[in-house]
């Protein structure tokens, strides 16, 4: 009977050491599998615990080096949101219910793509992965007894997306860009980005040395002023996109004039802006270079392209007449652009510029205040070119607001007590022409007070400017007018 007992003593230890020798070969071969994953693998007991035979990469993705009965909400708190937590923690208990199918319940996990941030040891964000966390049900006896979880770094497909989608926007840019660009002659895109450059360079100037320019508020007025001119060409040539730039840019050093004293830092993101209309420059360089079109035909020549200025000059007395609701005839017929010289090219299309804005905006009265005058309804502006051996020239003339002239010529000349004297030799024509001249061309410290004459925009103050730069060229200018035909200004450049 004893040798029986031994026997299945024996017997039944020989069986048990063969089953630990199993599950031991089978806890071996399950570790080597766990650490094999790339992925990390745990199991969740119904208290949201994390079990014993997680993969060996989890330590690594959660940043923890011992996770057994850990539980697993607190592992994500200070590395995600704590909405995400909460969502998390409500997904997992749906998770746990019979009545919930588990493939709409997967719809809703707020873990599937997740920003893991890791701490320093005190507290510190250091970095972050982009984690996927995918849960499934694990089912014993036809009831849920765990979930089984594994997270997966997809940081490199987060970040290849992300450039995807940078490109994306990228090219699409540049496609809108591109088209907003066809429409404009190559050679006035290519004057409109050296006019961008040269305002950019007086900017930069400016900033450099501030108390060469009369401190940070005139330096702000310089800022003003340059972006006024780059938005009001970009809308000359349509270029939207620029365009949008410079009112943003606008909006922002309106604030910043609002201010009581202005201070270096105010200039920060002046300088941010800056560079964001540089970047914006650089790459209309590099549309042009890659259009066979602007390849081919931006080149450097004397003769100016027939048309392009009173082109030009057409589009802004459209978009200013649909502006104030005024209408304008302009004649061009007598204006030979290809006698303009070559250095004289852009200085002759500023100040037609401003002319036509400043007469459309505060000499050219409306069809009703004109029929009420008994004028036509429609003005007239128009461009006449004259050139000998030595100069060239242009003429402007308009027929608006004749008698105004002559009373805003009076109030200047009465503020001043300046009183023609008839037996002055001086001819009186160029006496009140040079008067006049000085008010529309020379702001006075208060312009705002001659009549409804506002500095809309700054054009006082570009008209000061293109002053300085026709002084610069070596060039005069000269008014004439009469009470009951027209404006005349007349700008005379040497030609060499």
């Amino acid at each position: 009977m004893m040798n029986k007992m031994q026997e299945n003593i024996s017997k039944l230890t020989s069986d048990l050491q063969s089953i630990y020798e199993d599950l031991e070969q089978e806890r071996v071969r399950t570790n080597l599998i766990l650490g094999a994953i790339s992925e990390g693998v745990f199991m969740l007991d119904r208290k949201f615990c994390i079990q014993e035979g997680y993969s060996s990469n989890l330590k690594d993705l959660l940043n923890h080096p011992d996770l057994a009965g850990r539980e697993f909400f607190s592992l994500l708190e200070n590395r995600i949101p704590e909405d995400n937590i909460r969502s998390t923690q409500e997904y997992l208990e749906f998770l746990f219910r019979d009545d919930l199918d588990e493939e709409t319940l997967n719809e809703l996990n707020p873990l599937s793509k997740i920003e893991f941030h890791y701490e320093d040891q005190s507290g510190l964000w250091l970095s972050s992965r982009f984690l996927s966390f995918i849960f499934k049900r694990v089912i014993q006896d036809n009831k849920i007894v765990s979930i089984i979880c594994t997270v997966k770094d997809i940081s490199s497909e987060e970040d290849l997306t992300r450039k995807l989608e940078e490109s994306e926007r990228y090219n699409k840019k540049q496609i809108e860009w591109l088209v907003n660009i066809l429409h404009v002659k190559p050679i006035l895109l290519q004057e409109f980005v050296k006019v961008v450059e040269d305002e950019l360079k007086e900017i930069d100037d400016a900033l450099k040395n501030p108390i060469d320019f009369g401190g940070y508020n005139s330096v702000l007025n310089i800022i003003v002023r340059a972006v006024h001119r780059i938005k009001r060409n970009a809308a000359i040539l349509d270029l939207n996109f620029i365009k949008d730039q410079a009112v943003r840019f606008k909006d922002e050093l309106d604030q910043i004039q609002k201010k009581k004293e202005v201070s270096g830092s105010d200039f920060v993101p002046i300088v941010v802006r800056l560079g964001d209309i540089r970047m914006m420059m650089q790459e209309i360089h590099t549309l042009m270079s890659r259009v066979k079109h602007f390849k081919n035909s931006l080149r450097t020549t004397r003769k100016y392209e027939d048309g392009l200025i009173t082109s030009t000059i057409s589009e802004l007395i459209e978009e200013l007449c649909i502006e104030t609701k005024k209408k304008v005839n302009f004649k061009y017929e007598d204006f030979n652009s290809e006698e303009i010289p070559f250095q004289h090219q852009q200085i002759v299309k500023e100040f037609l510029i401003i002319l036509t804005k400043f007469t459309i905006l505060h000499s050219i009265e409306t069809p009703e205040q004109r029929r009420a005058a008994n004028h036509n309804p429609e003005a007239t502006i128009e461009l006449e070119t004259f050139n000998d051996d030595i100069n060239f020239g242009f003429k402007f003339r308009h027929d608006g607001r004749l008698i105004r002239i002559e009373r805003m010529l009076q109030k200047v000349i009465d503020a001043r007590d300046a009183a023609i004297d008839e037996e002055d030799p001086i001819d009186e024509k160029s006496q009140l022409g040079s008067e006049v001249l000085q008010l529309f061309f020379t702001p006075t410290s208060n312009p705002m007070h001659i009549g409804d004459v506002n500095d809309t925009d700054g054009i006082l103050q570009d008209m000061q400017m293109v002053k300085k730069k026709l002084t610069l060229h070596g060039g005069r200018s000269k008014i004439t007018f009469t009470s009951e035909e027209y404006c005349e200004y007349t700008i005379t450049l040497p030609k060499k």
